[in-house]
């Protein structure tokens, strides 16, 4: 059996987390907030139950349904109920968060963001109707789960939101208007790239232990260490039957891999 937890722990802990974060709320006078903020976290645990993952790397489905798993017959239950009580939240705010998004957003830019979520929800699938049923089912889920961090934002105190407000202008701007602050995107640019290195370096020495674990990683590292010493493509190893690497391009005099630099 495989380190790790299991995913029904996994599932346990983010009740725990989730129940934190609700007391802190709660301590703090955001009441509303902490239940939302415990739903969303919750619910994104269920709907990881729902998929499988596995141990290897794979395009990741849903399980297929199995009565007899408790733990998937939970998980079920709680986005179900995530769904429900987010429906009836925005139900009747329905007239304003259209005029909400009416004003900041244009209706090609809402299609093109409706079509991307639902487009890139779930994996191709060979079977037409299961990733037409299962797209659907994503995109559902993903669209709730948005809805719910969105209601965990609204139900902040009015003072906090205009805090928040104030700090996204002075990164970003007020976005047009007279008035506005200079915008400061590139401030916000770096800071966030920055941020996205030093995770992805210190993932890449603590968990990955500095070492590749897939086939694209092993090309990618060959392309690095023949860009590194100047040239475009390695020449033909004298051997090519000792060199057989997968995701790699072989030639009579050369060879290189396939992938488009970084």
């Amino acid at each position: 059996m495989g380190r790790g937890f299991s995913s029904s722990a996994i599932f346990l802990v983010s009740v725990g987390l989730a129940a934190a974060v609700n007391g802190a709320a709660h301590w703090m006078g955001w009441k509303s907030t902490g239940w939302w903020a415990s739903l969303t976290i919750v619910g994104f645990a269920a709907t990881l139950q729902l998929v499988d993952a596995g141990h290897g790397v794979r395009y990741q489905h849903f399980k297929p349904w199995d009565i007899h798993s408790e733990i998937r017959l939970l998980a079920l239950l709680v986005v179900a109920t995530q769904t429900a009580i987010t429906a009836a939240f925005w139900y009747p705010r329905l007239g304003a968060l259209r005029e909400a998004v009416r004003h900041r957003v244009r209706w090609w830019q809402m299609v093109l963001f409706v079509g991307f979520v639902v487009v890139t929800s779930a994996a191709p699938s060979m079977d037409l109707p299961a990733y037409a049923a299962e797209l659907l089912a994503t995109a559902l889920i993903q669209f709730v789960a948005l809805a719910s961090v969105v209601a965990t934002v609204v139900s902040l105190p009015i003072e906090t939101q205009q805090r928040l407000a104030a700090w996204s202008r002075s990164w970003l701007g007020d976005g047009g208007g007279q008035g506005q602050t200079t915008p400061r995107v590139e401030t916000w640019a770096i800071g966030a790239a920055v941020w996205v290195a030093t995770v992805c370096a210190v993932l890449a020495i603590f968990v990955y232990q500095r070492h590749p674990h897939v086939p694209d990683e092993v090309s990618y590292l060959f392309q690095a260490r023949y860009f590194a010493e100047g040239v475009l493509w390695m020449p033909a190893p004298p051997v090519p039957a000792a060199f057989d690497v997968d995701l790699m391009t072989y030639e009579s005099t050369r060879w290189f891999s396939p992938f488009p630099p970084g």
